[in-house]
């Protein structure tokens, strides 16, 4: 990548347990690399309210996000933008295509299997997934998983906990009171 400050994937699990799941599965392998290319396109928009299938399908998509991105953390210039398409176009060729592409970006190369110009077709491909000029960060790539049934739930439990710190903030209240007054009370009343 072009920067050196990556961002945490916090969620990187979720890809992991796809793919064991895929693999335990039997999931077919061009089901299983469609939805790793192509599963936020098998999902419409608005994501909310996802089933199991659709979750599983954009979770699919954290294959091109092991990508070094600095994009998040400061470095979010047309370079900075441009090289992490490079690197996820990289990551793409070695281990779906078993090609390396590294000097085809600038220029034809003898031991390269593919010229520049290929290099760039494979790119456009990636394009509207990829576009440098709309760019989204790292953080604005995320989406909630969250359903009307879990924020319900999240509102119920925050609303519980709310409670609770409101009962213990009045019995601190009340024990601070009275362990005033009792170091009060060993003190004369002149004082």
């Amino acid at each position: 990548g072009y920067s050196n400050a990556d961002a945490d994937r916090p969620w990187a699990y979720k890809f992991r347990d796809y793919v064991i799941k895929s693999l335990n599965d039997g999931k077919p392998f061009d089901q299983f690399i469609h939805e790793q290319l192509a599963g936020d396109e098998m999902v419409p928009p608005p994501h909310a309210n996802l089933s199991a299938e659709q979750i599983e399908k954009l979770v699919a998509t954290g294959f091109f996000f092991f990508v070094a991105d600095g994009t998040g953390s400061g470095s979010n210039d047309d370079t900075a933008r441009n090289q992490t398409i490079a690197d996820t176009i990289k990551i793409v060729s070695t281990s779906l295509l078993g090609l390396s592409v590294g000097c085809a970006q600038c220029h034809d190369h003898r031991y390269d299997p593919i010229p520049q110009k290929d290099y760039y077709q494979l790119r456009a491909v990636f394009e509207p997934a990829l576009n440098w000029k709309q760019w989204r960060t790292p953080q604005q790539r995320l989406i909630t998983l969250y359903t009307d049934e879990d924020r319900s739930k999240a509102a119920e439990i925050e609303a519980k906990a709310q409670e609770i710190a409101a009962e213990k903030a009045q019995k601190q209240a009340s024990y601070i009171a009275e362990a005033l007054d009792k170091e009060l009370q060993k003190y004369d009343a002149a004082l």
